[in-house]
């Protein structure tokens, strides 16, 4: 990156990591890749209505207790409103809280057994800034390289030219990018009926 925008600024270099991150935010907000999918396993507590998933800025995909219930999604002021102290098999549960580290799951009705679950989710894969290598920068590396090119440009202000023929390299890298991460979603949902890890 730096040798392509061909600047040695110290201010410039010692921002490469936060643009590079900028990069990957933009690329992970437009599409959902193999390396966003996660999957956590335990068992519900009797009498506790809060699961913890370390993972945090989750999106979730699917929510299985007991192999064969699957809780719907809902607003947490709905599960407090609705389930005060009732006890069963949850059939809804919310998104409660997030830390940087962790996000709690809010059900309802309160378990009443130890239940297995398994609860499946998109969450921020690690950046290549603190990773050797992810599977962005391994399987599309070109994709990576001009989002971050786009956001060094418009770090760097740069000539207008540079910066549309890094952006149109971007969304034609882009396109082929959703077209490969869409076929891969397809083909693993027709395999198992269920998006894996």
């Amino acid at each position: 990156m730096q040798a392509e925008l061909q600047n040695e600024e110290t201010g410039f270099v010692a921002n490469i990591p936060i643009l590079i991150q900028q990069a990957e935010s933009k690329i992970y907000n437009r599409v959902r890749t193999p390396d966003q999918r996660s999957s956590s396993t335990g068992s519900l507590s009797i009498g506790v209505n809060t699961i913890s998933i370390s993972a945090s800025g989750i999106e979730p995909i699917q929510f299985l207790i007991a192999e064969s219930n699957f809780p719907l999604l809902k607003d947490e002021s709905f599960i407090r409103t609705i389930f005060p102290g009732i006890t069963g098999t949850p059939k809804y549960y919310a998104i409660s809280a997030a830390t940087s580290t962790a996000t709690s799951l809010l059900l309802g009705p309160t378990p009443d057994a130890a239940l297995s679950y398994l609860f499946r989710y998109f969450k921020s894969p690690e950046s290549i800034v603190t990773a050797s290598e992810t599977w962005l920068s391994t399987v599309f590396p070109d994709v990576l390289l001009n989002a971050c090119l786009v956001e060094g440009e418009k770090y760097d202000k740069g000539p207008k030219e540079n910066f549309e023929r890094y952006q149109t390299e971007f969304a034609q890298g882009m396109d082929r990018l959703i077209r490969s991460a869409e076929t891969l979603m397809m083909k693993e949902e027709y395999r198992t009926g269920e998006v894996s890890n």
